[in-house]
């Protein structure tokens, strides 16, 4: 029966990687002493197995006392443990995971980097993990199935029955939704224990989620997605026709004001022709030059109702108002600037001397 059995050599071998880790490292920088208690678990138990695969070989085949035997034995068992390392891990610890030699040492080493779970850790995770607890809705689980569950996170908090039930009850009941209450109330069983409210609810396959047909959701998705996109392409169209009104009402104003200013041009100037010709039509008052034609003005000058020049009270030049005055005449007699010489101070004064 000996020929069936791998020699000690390549059974080492095929165990070792057969129970290293893979891609997945559990031990990480950040692992917690609570998460390495399981990963602990896991490390010794493929351990176990490496060891009873591999000794049963060596009994087989009488070596179990060879030096190199034992030696292979103990480097796959340290191989195994050093790949549950993670990249992150390696790095740091390098040369002291170098330094440990045996698979003893080396799990030695890294229980006391991530260290001990402390009582009182396990007791606050423990409620946090019970606090935080929600049935698997997705796959239907079952609300006994969730109750056990309940019951055996909330086993590391205390040794009181009492507590442990309470702090049960609680977390059970806060993974019943308002329809299940009502639900409940309808059938008096709200009052009843958990276990019985459990039974009741995967008897009555409450349990159970109604799923809506994958291909109509995904229809509906479709039929959603179509609908927001022509909603976008009509606001998008709408903006752009708000723009182009805007900008078509600015050009009416603006033609319409420009209209109108043009229009009151021409008015006032047909109207002052009328004037003019009206005034020069009276007897006497026809304004000629020696040559028999009418007399012509500057065109930039301001006329009155006759046509005439507008004699300025504030310089005494012709041509503009006194609002419109902008003082730039020079008196040719005292030589200062804001007056004409026909409303010079000086020259009354002169006037004034000479009468007397």
């Amino acid at each position: 029966m000996s020929q069936f059995i791998l020699h000690p050599i390549a059974c080492i071998q095929q165990a070792k990687q057969n129970f290293q880790f893979g891609i997945q490292k559990p031990v990480k920088l950040r692992t917690t002493p609570t998460n390495f208690v399981s990963i602990k678990k896991d490390i010794t138990n493929r351990i176990a197995q490496y060891n009873g695969l591999t000794s049963a070989s060596m009994k087989e085949h009488s070596l179990e006392t060879d030096k190199d035997i034992l030696q292979f034995q103990e480097i796959g068992r340290r191989d195994i443990l050093h790949s549950a390392f993670g990249q992150e891990f390696l790095q740091k610890y390098e040369a002291d995971i170098q330094h440990e030699q045996t698979f003893e040492k080396l799990l030695l080493f890294v229980t006391e980097i991530i260290g001990h779970q402390t009582e009182k850790q396990k007791i606050k995770e423990a409620k946090a993990e019970l606090e935080s607890a929600t049935r698997n809705i997705e796959h239907d689980e079952r609300f006994t199935r969730f109750l056990d569950k309940l019951r055996r996170i909330a086993q590391p908090i205390s040794n009181n029955e009492e507590i442990r039930s309470y702090l049960i009850t609680e977390a059970f009941h806060k993974n019943i939704n308002r329809g299940l209450r009502t639900f409940l109330h309808e059938h008096e069983k709200n009052n009843e224990s958990i276990d019985d409210i459990a039974k009741y609810l995967d008897r009555m396959n409450k349990h159970k989620t109604s799923h809506v047909n994958q291909l109509e959701i995904d229809v509906a998705t479709k039929k959603i997605s179509e609908l927001c996109l022509q909603n976008d392409k009509l606001q998008s169209q709408n903006h752009t026709i708000e723009e182009k009104l805007d900008n078509l009402k600015l050009e009416m104003q603006q033609m319409i004001a420009a209209a109108i200013a043009h229009s009151t041009t021409e008015l006032n100037k047909i109207g002052a022709t009328k004037t003019v010709e009206a005034h020069n039509q009276r007897p006497g008052n026809k304004t000629t030059s020696k040559a028999g034609t009418r007399q012509s003005y500057n065109p930039r000058w301001e006329l009155d109702r006759f046509g005439a020049p507008i004699q300025c009270n504030k310089c005494g030049w012709k041509g503009h108002k006194a609002a419109n005055c902008l003082g730039l005449i020079r008196c040719s007699l005292c030589r200062e600037q804001g007056h004409a010489i026909t409303i010079c101070p000086k020259r009354k004064t002169n006037s004034i001397t000479k009468n007397e």
